[in-house]
Order: structure tokens, then sequence, then C-alpha cells
């Protein structure tokens, strides 16, 4: 945009690509702001996760993988199906949860079916309670090719939960490896199913990863936050003139 004296993206990767697609762009006018999440339902509540497991069929002894959002191919649902059969062979009581709808969905069912792996999959849809989703899983995997912002990973660290990512777009900007979570290469089903495996075996890692993951969004991506950046972002822009008073 010419006329505009600021230009916000919502993470450096953003950014990067905003700026290889519109060379004239001066990488001075671009501004980062990360976008925000409301914590506070996530950090209270533990039982609503347990309650849910309920109604879902899932014991409360399983070691639960969860999946949210669209179950499309850019979020490597494909990826994601074919790690199932390696953390089983593991981690026997694992289990699969997907929240979401998407082209894919018939693919999701009928492929875990082929697999075998069908017994251990819960295809849950769309549902409106994330917050309680993100409470009954114990890790986040997030298969994606490309992504702009993933608001699902600062939920999941907002509920304490480590997460198994790819190293897309800005993932990593979000996700610590090996500090918050493990990213993986993309479309490396092997890669995904060791590092989920990695994490459902070593408790104490994995609530350690929890625990540094909400402090992070505290930190860094709280809707506080991304309104100071904001505020921050225009207020930089704006020259005091005289006879002019400004707040």
């Amino acid at each position: 945009n010419v006329l505009a004296d600021r230009v916000i993206a919502n993470s450096e990767s953003t950014k990067r690509t905003l700026l290889q697609s519109a060379p004239w762009l001066s990488p001075n006018r671009v501004e980062v702001v990360y976008k925000g999440i409301d914590p506070a339902p996530y950090l209270v509540g533990a039982e609503d996760g347990l309650k849910l497991r309920r109604e879902l069929g899932i014991d409360a002894s399983d070691l639960v993988v969860g999946f949210v959002g669209q179950i499309i191919e850019r979020k490597g649902i494909p990826d994601i199906v074919e790690a199932i059969p390696g953390v089983l062979r593991e981690i026997p009581r694992a289990r699969f949860l997907f929240v979401g709808e998407g082209k894919l969905s018939s693919f999701l069912v009928e492929r875990t079916r082929e697999l075998g792996v069908s017994d251990r999959v819960v295809v849950a849809g769309f549902r409106p309670d994330v917050v309680r989703v993100m409470k009954a899983i114990d890790v986040l995997v997030l298969a994606s090719v490309v992504e702009g912002f993933g608001y699902v990973l600062a939920e999941a660290m907002a509920a304490g939960k480590p997460v198994v990512a790819t190293r897309a777009s800005s993932i990593p900007e979000i996700v610590r490896d090996g500090e918050t979570g493990l990213l993986v290469d993309i479309h490396r089903p092997d890669q995904l199913a060791s590092a989920l495996t990695e994490i459902l075996r070593d408790a104490p890692r994995a609530a350690a990863m929890g625990r540094r993951g909400r402090q992070i969004v505290l930190e860094n991506f709280t809707l506080e936050r991304m309104v100071e950046r904001t505020e921050a972002v225009f207020a930089s822009r704006v020259k005091p003139r005289r006879g002019v008073r400004t707040a």
C-alpha cells in the first residue's frame, strides 16, 4: 500500500512473505504485531477436560493427542493420520482426537479405518468448546504446510499443554523447539510420530513444556499485549502540531 505509513503483519513470517510479494515496500514500514488470545478461561477448570473426555468416551488414563482446526490438506491432516500407527506401536494407550470439519473429513475416517487404528481415533467434528478441548488433551499436534498465525498453538500453550508442530511459516515464532514443544519438518509423518512418542512417554518433561508455554503466552500472546503493540505503532506515527493536543 503506497499510501500507508505503516503496515501491520501478524508474524515475522507474514512480513517476509509480504516483502517478497511487494519488493517496492520498505521493510521499515512493516511492523509485526502478534495476534493475541484471552488466556483467562484456559488457566482454570482443569476438571472441564475430564468431563469432556467422559462425553467423548475417552478414558482418564488415555494419553490424548489433539488436533483442532480445519480438516484440510494445508493443515497436514494426511501426515498426522500416517503418523498414528507409529505412535500406537510405542504408546498403545494413546488416543487421537480430531476437532473440526473440512474437505478431508471423509478421508480422515476412511484412512484411519484402512490403517486399523480407527478404534483409537475420535473424530468429534466442529465444537464450540475449544477451551474444554485444550484442557482434555495431553499434547496438541499441528502439521501445517503453511500457517499465518496459529491461534490453536497459543490456546494449547495457555492451557499448559506441549505442542508438536511443523517448522512452517510463523509456527517457530510461537512454539520454541525443545522448550514448549517439538518442531518437525513438513510432510514427515515419521518425525511427527517420533516427536509425539517422545513427549507422551515423558510426563515430567511434557508438564515442564506446558508450564513454559503458558508463561510465554502470558508474556507475548495476550489480547492486552496485542493492543499495546498496536497502539505503539499508531503512537509512533503521531506528530504533535502546534495548537493540537494529543492523547
